[in-house]
């Protein structure tokens, strides 16, 4: 089986230079957010953003485990289902979410 390309990248920068990588790009999707709030760019340049961090994520998961990150995620998404669901009681009934 081939490696992924995420494989490939963090086996030709490393990890240090990946982890680095993260950060910022999560800094520039900080930005970006910053700058779309202000009407400074449009969608697609958050967008481009997003897709940055999702890539270097997915690095991420690799390199700290897949498995552990994916088990976290459906544990959260769970919990964001639960809260929303009674947030949405609470609207229903007339109530502040």
């Amino acid at each position: 089986m081939s490696a992924s390309v995420y494989e490939r990248a963090i086996a030709v920068w490393g990890e240090t230079a990946q982890l680095d990588m993260i950060l910022e790009e999560i800094g520039e999707l900080v930005v970006a957010i910053q700058q779309r709030k202000r009407g400074r760019i449009t969608n697609d340049g958050v967008c481009e953003e997003i897709a940055d961090v999702g890539i270097m994520l997915e690095q991420a998961a690799i390199m700290f485990g897949e498995t552990s990150v994916e088990a976290y995620r459906r544990d959260k998404l769970a919990r964001l289902e639960a809260k929303v669901s009674a947030a949405e009681d609470r609207l229903a009934a007339g109530m502040r979410p």
